[in-house]
């Protein structure tokens, strides 16, 4: 009977040194960790990237947008909402542009929804 290995210990054990000089590239499903605007109500930095990622398990699977961004204090990730809408799409065409996003707090919807609230820029 053949062996179970249990992949991801595998992997972990590879050496994974390159030679000087070389930049490793890897595709990847991760991105920068999340940035809380509860913690910090301001995002402002470059645009690093605007990728689609799939997120979600079963009937909430959906695919969504997210806007990597170079702040001050590294980079972060920001999933595309209705109110950044516009700034996602202005951000695809402007990789490197500034952005200035600003948390405003939550809105209240017909039917007892909520619904971030942001102002978001772009130059």
């Amino acid at each position: 009977m053949a062996s179970k290995r249990n992949i991801s210990k595998t992997a972990k054990s590879i050496n994974r040194d390159i030679p000087p000089g070389y930049e490793v590239m890897e595709a990847s499903g991760e991105f920068a960790p999340w940035h809380d605007f509860n913690k910090e109500p301001i995002l402002q930095g470059k645009v690093v990237s605007v990728h689609t990622a799939t997120m979600g398990k079963g009937k909430d699977k959906r695919e969504r947008q997210i806007l990597t961004v170079k702040s001050a204090s590294g980079e972060r990730s920001v999933s595309d909402s209705f109110k950044l809408q516009p700034l996602f799409a202005a951000a695809k065409k402007k990789k490197g542009h500034d952005v200035y996003i600003k948390f405003l707090g939550q809105v209240k919807l017909p039917g007892g929804k909520r619904m971030n609230d942001y102002i978001a820029a772009i130059k």
